[in-house]
């Protein structure tokens, strides 16, 4: 059955991608710019005003006013000030912005295209996000409410694209052998990322003091998202560590990355399921746009928290058809093999033997077998896990055919008929196999 993945805020995601936003440079000097302009009036609405002002705090606060300084004061009346306040937060996200640059620089140097491209994506995401928990959940109209929740969420959207550089970086560092001194830049970086995450925490568990046990619940979830990724990390750079990789050498280091990644997206996922149905039940399930977005969200994790279990039972059952199936190369058909591994192109100390006498490593032809059921360099169709059954040897087994895929496209144009009308385009595409109805992808593009 053909599989649609709908996304309430694709569409905004689309208008920002290709809106003509200022790079980061000219955010932070226009930010500047303006809070120079803003401190300059602001210093002559104080000489004009000053006795005004002061009364003004007095009739807020009037024990305040007698202890806390006057220029104290004044900030205080500048942040909560409707036009001031609001230059002063974006300055404060540009100075954060500005050291998130600095720090990715510093450790991973120039991001490119897609990295950057990715990360706009992520921070638009976020933030159209929490907009919703902002107005639509929460429903903050106090002013010094939204201002508080601005400033967590800037420190939040700060580390968190920090920690997403990293980990995309490491994703390709992980099968190489990086320089030791990029290591140490990330290492250090992610150590920093840990402490400000554990910051995050603290403060978590200390609002439930502070706030309602609602919105402390909502403050530990997003800290303790924060926490984990910084963990996920911190441990992808220790394994690329030797002296991690001498003390775990029984344990091959794609396995143990592999249930790295899996013990994070389960607890991720199941952290966002909380905090979604919490966000729901808070909203006290009033049929609304919010509500909408809220209840889209939650089905997706729910549907990653489940498909993840599947492909982890899958990749088990795959484990097992390996050790079942494919026996373990001598040392002696090793020190004889002159190839190199046809997946991963790397030398092999230990492999598996298919019938076909070719040789890859464990972990190579177990992602391989998740994809297909041949031989990666003759083709040659091997045992799946739906049929199980070997033939005795290798002249017995039938080459996997080839089949050539093919589509039909319909596209419709609806300004040939009316303005209002929308033009899209219909792709179905398949391959005619055995599997037939299980390859079939419907893509709508407008």
């Amino acid at each position: 059955m053909p599989l649609i993945a709908l996304d309430p805020f694709d569409g905004l995601l689309a208008l920002a991608r290709h809106t003509p936003i200022p790079t980061l440079n000219s955010y932070i000097v226009i930010s500047l710019l303006l809070t120079v302009g803003s401190a300059f009036y602001a210093k002559l609405t104080f000489t004009k005003d000053e006795a005004c002002i002061n009364e003004t705090f007095r009739k807020t606060d009037p024990t305040s006013a007698l202890i806390i300084p006057g220029h104290l004061q004044q900030f205080y009346y500048l942040l909560l000030h409707p036009t001031f306040g609001w230059v002063f937060i974006n300055m404060f996200c540009a100075v954060l912005a500005l050291i998130a640059k600095l720090a990715t620089y510093a450790t991973v140097g120039k991001l490119g295209v897609q990295e950057s491209g990715l990360l706009r994506d992520r921070l638009c995401n976020f933030f159209l996000y929490k907009a919703v928990f902002l107005f639509g959940v929460l429903n903050s109209v106090v002013h010094e409410e939204v201002i508080a929740w601005v400033l967590w969420f800037a420190l939040l959207a700060s580390v968190a694209a920090l920690q997403s550089i990293v980990a995309y970086k490491l994703k390709y560092l992980i099968s190489s052998i990086p320089p030791r001194r990029v290591l140490f830049r990330i290492m250090g970086l992610a150590i920093i990322l840990l402490i400000i995450s554990f910051a995050f925490v603290s403060f978590a568990f200390t609002a439930f003091y502070l706030f309602s046990i609602s919105i402390a619940l909502f403050i530990l979830a997003d800290a303790l998202k924060s926490l984990l990724r910084s963990i996920y990390v911190i441990s992808k750079c220790a394994l690329l560590l030797d002296i991690v990789t001498v003390y775990l050498s029984s344990i091959n280091h794609t396995t143990l990355t592999y249930y790295l990644e899996f013990v994070h997206d389960l607890a991720i996922d199941f952290i966002d399921l909380l905090h979604y149905t919490h966000m729901l039940l808070y909203s006290q399930v009033v049929l609304s746009m919010a509500c909408i977005v809220i209840s889209m969200q939650l089905r997706s994790f729910y549907k990653s928290f489940i498909a993840r279990i599947e492909r982890h039972i899958k990749y088990k059952r795959i484990c097992k058809h390996i050790d079942a199936h494919y026996q373990k190369a001598t040392r002696i058909e090793l020190n004889n093999l002159k190839d190199w591994c046809a997946v991963c192109w790397e030398q092999m100390d230990s492999a598996r033997k298919l019938p076909c006498n070719h040789f890859f490593h464990e972990w190579c032809l177990r992602s391989w077998l998740e994809q297909d059921n041949s031989c990666p360099t003759c083709r040659l169709a091997l045992p799946s896990l739906s049929n199980p059954a070997v033939t005795e040897g290798p002249r017995e087994w039938s080459r996997a055919p080839v089949v050539q895929p093919f589509s039909h496209v319909f596209h419709f144009d609806g300004t040939r008929y009316a303005r209002w009308l929308p033009s899209f385009s219909v792709e179905l595409s398949h391959n005619v196999t055995p599997n037939f109805f299980q390859r079939n992808r419907l893509f709508f593009t407008f």
